[in-house]
């Protein structure tokens, strides 16, 4: 800690500097951002469950395991 500081500053410069990032700062890019180049690599033989409700028939039935 440094001395002739109250702890109330010190905790107060440690949020702006997380919180204010520097003007220059570019945000980071979203994760959906990151990942459009992998959209559709994968085939996974799997049809779209969405659009057979009986695909997922008591999926999130509470009590253990089916």
């Amino acid at each position: 800690m440094r001395r002739g500081c109250e702890l109330k500053d010190l905790i107060g410069e440690g949020l702006r500097l997380v919180l204010d990032p520097a003007p220059d700062t570019e945000p980071s890019p979203k994760l959906s951002e990151l990942m459009k180049p992998a959209l559709g690599l994968v085939e996974s033989g799997v049809p779209d469950l969405d659009s057979n409700p009986g695909c997922l028939q008591g999926f999130a039935r509470a009590g253990g395991h089916s």
